[in-house]
């Protein structure tokens, strides 16, 4: 009677185990983020891009997800969201936008640089600008006669000319390196690894 009990018990446990590989999924998340600040003597902006991706796998598929990574072949998010914040800092204020994208990160601008008194940036692999509350698509005539994206500069630290300090963020290193943009200005990019 007790090894009855007993072998009931282990197949209840074995079924339970099973059932719980075959249907039971993992969620992981991951979040990336980095900042880029421009600024003047009259003002700065601070664009801040943060990306939430998430997977989701059955836990028989890890070992498998495990050993693609290992090879190199890395799958895409199932569930991703990017969205840069962009605070703009003056005198007479703080003024604060967000944009979010879901699904396609191709669409967060980056390599932000000021030309002429308005600040344009690589935006859906075009010349887009900061209007003051949102991005958009630059007209025909700026894409022109600004060059598209080949005048846009690489300030991200793996890419930057001149290297820059190290600073200590606490548990987290950043590498800083500044860049002059236009006269009496700077541009700062600052990337946590």
């Amino acid at each position: 009677m007790r090894n009855k009990l007993k072998l009931t018990v282990l197949a209840a446990v074995v079924i339970g185990l099973v059932v719980t590989l075959v249907f039971g999924k993992l969620y992981m998340t991951r979040d990336d983020s980095g900042a880029d600040l421009l600024w003047n003597p009259n003002e700065a902006y601070l664009f801040v891009t943060v990306a939430h991706r998430g997977f989701r796998i059955r836990y028989l598929e890890y070992p498998w997800v495990v050993l693609k990574e290992l090879l190199y072949g890395v799958r895409g998010p199932d569930d991703q969201r990017t969205s840069v914040t962009v605070v703009h800092i003056t005198a007479d204020g703080v003024e604060r936008h967000v944009e979010a994208w879901d699904q396609d990160q191709a669409n967060t601008p980056d390599l932000y640089t000021p030309f002429e008194g308005r600040i344009y940036a690589n935006y859906r692999g075009s010349l887009g600008k900061w209007t003051g509350n949102k991005f958009e698509m630059a007209t025909a005539e700026e894409q022109r006669r600004l060059d598209g994206t080949n005048r846009l500069v690489a300030t991200d630290i793996d890419k930057g000319a001149g290297g820059g300090p190290n600073v200590d963020l606490g548990s987290q290193s950043a590498t800083m390196s500044l860049q002059s943009m236009w006269a009496g200005s700077s541009h700062c990019r600052l990337k946590t690894k």
